[in-house]
């Protein structure tokens, strides 16, 4: 993966020079520097958050990728025989703006119950995303196209442009409800209540015992035949910001000293690979049906000339270690219930 790749990829700060397209590069040691001192002061959220703002991903931020991974997992859903229209879908970690929600509704979702265990959402990001998806209505037609009714589309795209100014009161309208603080693992949604459980890029960020339980509550909140569909990023997300390191580098380090670098809010990750989270699907009330990843060839290169590893990564196969951008369709176990006949 080349640093165009990675810029393409969620970091949650980026401070330095920027170039032209708003991207940029920072030495991994300063930016872990940076998250452990915010971390560790008191207001030091406030002060990440105007970072970002300043200079960070939020200065500049572009949609496109979320845009690109909703259309792919409404299609990919749609081969698993969930179609979006009419859907409740439940969200694990919203975020600064509910970019996947508002796609999901774009495409016909009923409702998004979205839950944050802080409260990120800020609705002046959010009226941001907004206005860039109406600003490009027809790049998200053409993306949908085939996928949702294109007539109803257009109409939910006017409303979204008439409310884009108003985060809050579009939410309202678009039945996308925003849970935060709040735990995903223990929601109070009703038994057999959503179509479609979802996240993007988070499962990296949350230690393996709270992924069972987070599977556990999927499987109790799905419907019978509905499906959990979660997009999970194994990478190191310091090479995201630093280009001359690998998204393997993490892995050199054994577990004291990796929570010395990245043992904080902002930085946290479990450094799990793919094998061991289709291990927690397998394991889980689920039945993993559908499993894609890409392959990071730098990475393989770079473990196969010898690129040190901590004891627990050691052994294990180049390719497992490098792999990237994991895809995993999960269904409940049982048919769809009938609807009630008329009458």
């Amino acid at each position: 993966m080349g640093s165009a790749d990675a810029r393409r990829n969620h970091s949650p700060l980026e401070v330095g020079r920027l170039d032209e397209e708003g991207w940029s590069p920072m030495n991994w040691r300063i930016k872990s520097r940076i998250q452990r001192y915010c971390d560790a002061v008191p207001g030091g959220g406030g002060i990440y958050a105007g970072l970002q703002r300043a200079v960070g991903r939020h200065r500049r931020p572009d949609y496109g990728e979320r845009l690109d991974l909703a259309c792919r997992t409404i299609a990919g859903l749609a081969e698993a025989g969930v179609a979006i229209e009419g859907a409740s879908v439940m969200e694990v970690g919203t975020g600064y703006a509910p970019t996947i929600p508002v796609l999901f509704w774009l495409a016909g979702a009923s409702r998004v119950e979205t839950f944050d265990l802080n409260r990120y959402l800020r609705p002046r990001l959010a009226a941001g995303m907004l206005g860039w998806i109406a600003d490009r209505a027809e790049l998200v037609e053409s993306r949908l196209a085939g996928l949702v009714d294109p007539d109803a589309l257009r109409r939910r795209l006017a409303t979204l442009d008439q409310l884009q100014d108003r985060p809050l009161a579009f939410l309202k309208r678009a039945n996308i409800a925003y849970h935060a603080p709040a735990d995903a693992a223990a929601t109070g949604l009703a038994d057999g209540s959503i179509d479609v459980h979802f996240s993007a890029y988070v499962m990296e960020h949350v230690p393996p015992v709270v992924i069972e339980a987070l599977l556990r509550e999927a499987s109790r909140v799905l419907r019978p035949g509905g499906v959990a569909a979660h997009r999970i990023d194994p990478t190191d997300h310091f090479a995201h910001a630093d280009p001359t390191i690998s998204t393997v580098h993490f892995l050199r380090f054994d577990e004291e000293s990796w929570r010395r670098i990245g043992g904080n809010r902002f930085a946290y990750h479990n450094r799990l690979r793919d094998d061991d989270y289709r291990r927690l699907f397998l394991e889980s009330p689920l039945h993993l049906v559908r499993h894609r990843f890409e392959v990071d060839s730098r990475a393989v290169s770079d473990l196969r000339n010898g690129f040190p590893l901590a004891p627990p990564y050691r052994g294990r196969d180049p390719e497992d270690l490098a792999r990237c951008r994991l895809d995993y369709i999960a269904r409940k176990p049982g048919s769809p219930s009938p609807a009630p006949s008329a009458g």
